[in-house]
């Protein structure tokens, strides 16, 4: 048994790069690096069976459909630790609200009706594996805060195409040239960025232009020396990140401007996007929409006390209510979620044997007099 070398997700470094248009592959910058905990990329093309009829009952073969790819992202919420300037994250943050505007040292993120923006996701794991997803759109964000735990971010979205690139080696004569031979087909491919020897472009890497598959010829956007026998890794700038993480105090969460303890509470905006995957002549997404409504919604446990016994009776009659969850008390290190007009759903509440009793709240953020204010975000 051929047993390699272990690839460790922890050197992993994730990069959120603006494209110029849908599905143009952006080379990361060190400056579009986020820091995160975990992240998931779920790629498939669809085949199905070949069906027309035969002397057999065999399946002869099958044929390509669609090109689809999902996403998740989760990390700690990291504000930047400098009031008025935004987190690393800002651009997820952004796609994903809509809108924002950066004013006296504060950054505000608000929604938008139209979501009108495209990245591109990349991640390296050291010199193994280097991965981008183009054409990559934020659809939901959900933002957690715990009694026990620090503040975190789960990011969710769709992409159009994904490229990826693993260690070859040049086998073409030493030359100075812009092409150059590898000794791997399925080891890099237009829009593959690449350390060449130790050559790594003066920190921003080498991007593969043309790949010419049948002959393995790759090439790049200047003329360079190449060695025989160079090696040809993954690379992307050295990441720029800042923030530490929010914890689970200071901070409070508020309904209609009276602070409740809360164990947990959880708040998801869903902008229900749909890909343009049924073009006839493409293999992939074509575009997007966010024509559906988006929600807001939000669930929490609280506990019951003397001055909210009358919760229940606030939810059946569905009014509304202001819920403001604020994180940190220092300037550069403030989080503030605010969804003006919630309604509650039907508080319910179970009365154990011995512990506290709590309420189990959920409902929705609405916008019934001014269009697109469910929520908004505002680091200080």
């Amino acid at each position: 048994m051929s047993v390699g070398n272990a690839i460790i997700g922890s050197v992993e470094q994730l990069y959120i790069s603006p494209e110029t248009s849908f599905g143009v592959f952006k080379a990361p910058i060190g400056d579009d690096a986020v820091r995160i905990i975990s992240d998931g990329f779920t790629v498939s093309q669809e085949r199905v069976n070949r069906k027309d009829k035969r002397n057999s009952r065999s399946i002869s073969a099958r044929i390509s459909r669609k090109k689809t790819a999902e996403f998740t992202l989760s990390m700690y919420m990291l504000p930047s630790g400098t009031a008025g300037a935004p987190p690393d994250v800002h651009y997820a943050l952004k796609a994903v609200f809509g809108d924002y505007a950066n004013s006296a040292g504060a950054d505000t993120y608000t929604l938008d009706r139209d979501i009108n923006e495209s990245y591109t996701i990349s991640r390296i794991l050291g010199e193994d594996l280097g991965e981008s997803f183009t054409g990559s759109v934020f659809n939901e964000i959900k933002i957690k805060f715990a009694g026990e735990d620090e503040v975190m971010i789960e990011l969710g979205g769709f992409s159009k195409e994904w490229i990826r690139t693993t260690p070859t080696a040049i086998t073409s004569d030493t030359t100075t040239s812009a092409d150059f031979v590898v000794d791997d087909t399925n080891s890099i491919e237009v829009g593959s960025i690449v350390k060449i020897g130790s050559d790594d472009n003066s920190g921003a890497g080498f991007e593969i232009i043309n790949y010419v598959v049948a002959t393995k010829t790759a090439t790049i956007g200047a003329t360079e020396s190449f060695t025989l026998g160079d090696a040809v890794v993954p690379f992307f700038a050295d990441a720029t990140t800042t923030g530490d993480p929010l914890g689970c105090f200071p901070g409070s969460i508020s309904l209609d401007g009276t602070s409740f303890c809360f164990s947990d509470f959880e708040i998801t905006l869903t902008n229900n996007i749909q890909m343009r995957n049924n073009c006839f002549g493409s293999e992939s997404a074509t575009g997007y929409s966010a024509t559906s409504f988006r929600e807001v919604t939000f669930t929490g446990t609280l506990y019951m006390d003397s001055n909210n016994l009358n919760l229940p009776s606030i939810s059946e009659g569905f009014s509304s209510q202001a819920i403001v969850v604020t994180a940190g008390s220092v300037a550069g290190r403030i989080s503030t979620v605010t969804m003006p007009t919630a309604e509650l759903n039907l508080v319910s509440y179970e009365i154990p044997e011995e512990e506290e009793v709590t309420y189990s709240i959920e409902g929705q953020a609405l916008a019934p007099n001014t269009a697109e204010s469910e929520i908004n975000m505002v680091f200080t």
